[in-house]
């Protein structure tokens, strides 16, 4: 695990390559935890969004997020990361006017001028979190939370651009920034969306496929509207 995350198909290779059978999968992973967990670390099984297959994350369970990110880069560095999380999740999260959660590649180098990293430093910081994994860069030029981001960024990003609810509202009564998955409860950055405005309900693509497999008129689980995998969310 010293990439942090592999993919299904990788981490049966690594059970061949101890002998054992790749239904020995499961127990495998239990196995690891259990020594794991003394070092504060886990490994958490997920769906990529991009192509819905499971992969096998290894976190931090206790250290903050941003503890991990300081052991390899300078506080600038961090910073950029914060200003590109703000830009996703805020400014190009905007309900479905615009629901992109992500940052083209020119933007990223406009908004590094507040860090007062040179640009030649802010894309090899760029090229970095990528290789780490923590941002994905599409064919398009635009960066992504990667499925390593998303998992161990997820307590933060909650915290942090999600409102609680007070004591007159109901839960379900606020626009969450940040959505998850009405099948599987992993955070949507790339999916799709319910077409009533006022509806917060997301779907990852692989879950919209599972839930309406049987279904020849697919409707909204929640507001029964009428569902359209063209209504997207992610970069273009």
């Amino acid at each position: 695990m010293a990439r942090r995350l592999l993919s299904r198909a990788q981490a049966e290779e690594v059970l061949e390559q101890l002998g054992q059978e790749k239904g020995e999968l499961p127990a495998f992973v239990g196995a690891a935890n259990a020594k794991l967990h003394a070092l504060d670390m886990e490994i958490r099984q997920c769906r990529d969004q991009l192509c819905g297959g499971t992969v096998f994350v290894l976190v931090n369970t206790v250290s903050d997020e941003w503890s991990q990110l300081a052991t390899l880069h300078k506080a600038e560095e961090i910073a950029l990361m914060k200003v590109l999380l703000e830009e996703m999740f805020e400014a190009n999260n905007q309900g479905h006017a615009k629901e992109s959660m992500a940052v083209s590649g020119v933007r990223a180098l406009n908004l590094a001028l507040g860090t007062g990293m040179k640009m030649q430093k802010v894309q090899e910081t760029l090229d970095e979190f990528v290789e780490e994994g923590w941002l994905r860069r599409t064919d398009s030029d635009y960066y992504t939370l990667s499925t390593r981001g998303l998992m161990e960024l997820q307590p933060y990003l909650l915290q942090t651009f999600n409102e609680p609810a007070d004591d007159n509202e109901e839960a379900d009564e606020i626009a969450p920034q940040i959505k998850l998955c009405f099948v599987c409860g992993d955070m949507v950055t790339l999916g799709q969306r319910c077409r009533n405005p006022s509806c917060f309900l997301r779907l990852h693509n692989h879950c919209a496929t599972q839930l309406f497999a049987a279904s020849q008129r697919p409707a909204c689980p929640k507001c029964t509207s009428t569902w359209s995998a063209s209504n997207k969310v992610g970069p273009e």
